[in-house]
């Protein structure tokens, strides 16, 4: 059936437009590049005749590049380059949506769910729609199927299409398991319906509010913030070990930029409040007049928590010792990290200058070694 083989020339004859190759038909133009339109359908074998043109269909494959790789499996297609096949693969699906050769295809789900062309024209026809999810209850035909649309808004347009706003609670458990888990049932409506397709128009496999990084900067996250037309307050998902979903937080959206960015003292409570979400956290640097962006650093990261031995805050051994207990139990840092870090700090401040600064590093080394870490703390506090 599924095939995923590296692409060779020389298996085709230099006279030869195919050839077959581990039961896959190769082709030596670039395979895809004939294909306008793939119809997916859940019943290829009723089709004896295409439903589009009444040509007869015959058994054939096509292959998709994807990389240094060609992606190939087996369809029903005829002579005008339309291609019927069963899609039950999750790699295929991958590659029909992301990579850059199989965008211009145009997948179309009129014969896998009978009001696709009324939920298509719905989802593509306004701009705030990013995510359709396709349902269907299982071992039901695709008539009852249904179309769940991911929007910052909330409005039911019909019996078998809804339009969810992703900050409900509803929602964010749905894209919890579609987005982070990538299962294939969900719960609706306190039914359970299978989700055999995500459509995106950004031809990713996520949703944009859900986000994996972010620039920790002043008052990102915060109305002040906003300081010219580019920026924008906006809510967005983050991963709660606590919760096991995603939960919301604010940030700062840099339109201009594509950038999001968040203060601090946002992360650290969201930290608390939720578990560490595994952000890759960045900071703005500037070189020769441009801004870049840097990874934020060990060092950086236990500061931006409170943590630190210089005598203008005079931080009492109890409140250092909080904060790097909190750093711990919330899994920003490990144990063997933060003692790697203060033992350099030590390292580079030998001497009488940072006589009293070193003698806290070793004050707070010991109490990192000795502590136990507790990250059920913070879970049973936030419940």
């Amino acid at each position: 059936m599924d095939n995923i083989f590296k692409w060779k020339s020389d298996l085709i004859p230099q006279k030869s437009k195919s050839a077959f190759y581990q039961g896959v038909k190769i082709h030596r133009m670039t395979p895809g590049s004939n294909i306008k339109k793939l119809y997916i359908t859940n019943d290829i074998g009723k089709y004896l005749s295409c439903p589009c043109c009444s040509k007869k269909l015959y058994k054939t494959s096509i292959t998709i590049p994807y990389g240094d790789k060609y992606y190939g499996t087996d369809c029903i297609g005829y002579t005008c380059g339309k291609h019927y096949f069963l899609n039950k693969s999750k790699r295929l699906r991958q590659i029909l949506f992301e990579n850059q050769y199989a965008r211009p295809i145009n997948i179309d789900y009129t014969y896998y769910f009978y009001d696709y062309y009324k939920m298509q024209s719905i989802f593509y026809n306004n701009d705030n729609y990013e995510l359709m999810l396709l349902i269907k209850p299982p071992g039901k035909t695709t008539k009852n199927g249904k179309a769940l649309i991911i929007s910052n808004r909330t409005n039911e347009i019909s019996d078998k299409i809804y339009v969810l706003d992703y900050k409900t609670d509803l929602t964010r458990k749905i894209l919890t398991g579609v987005c982070k888990f990538e299962e294939k049932t969900i719960i609706f409506d306190n039914k359970e319906y299978n989700v055999p397709f995500i459509i995106n128009k950004n031809h990713g496999s996520g949703f944009s509010s859900i986000i994996k990084k972010v620039i920790i900067k002043d008052g990102g996250g915060y109305s002040w913030s906003i300081k010219n037309n580019y920026y924008e307050l906006v809510d967005v998902l983050l991963y709660s070990p606590f919760t096991k979903q995603y939960e919301l937080t604010k940030a700062t959206y840099d339109v201009d930029l594509e950038r999001y960015f968040m203060d601090i003292s946002i992360y650290k409570e969201f930290a608390r409040n939720y578990g560490n979400p595994g952000l890759i956290l960045y900071t703005e640097s500037w070189n020769d007049s441009f801004d870049s962006l840097d990874f934020l650093n060990e060092e950086s990261l236990l500061h931006a928590f409170g943590y630190n031995v210089n005598q203008n805050d005079n931080l009492s051994q109890y409140e250092r010792h909080s904060i790097l207990a909190d750093v711990i139990d919330l899994e920003i840092m490990s144990q063997k990290s933060i003692v790697a870090l203060l033992k350099g700090c030590i390292a580079r401040g030998a001497g009488n200058k940072y006589y009293y600064a070193c003698h806290k590093w070793e004050e707070d080394i010991k109490f990192v070694i000795d502590y136990k870490a507790n990250p059920e703390r913070f879970i049973i506090s936030s419940t």
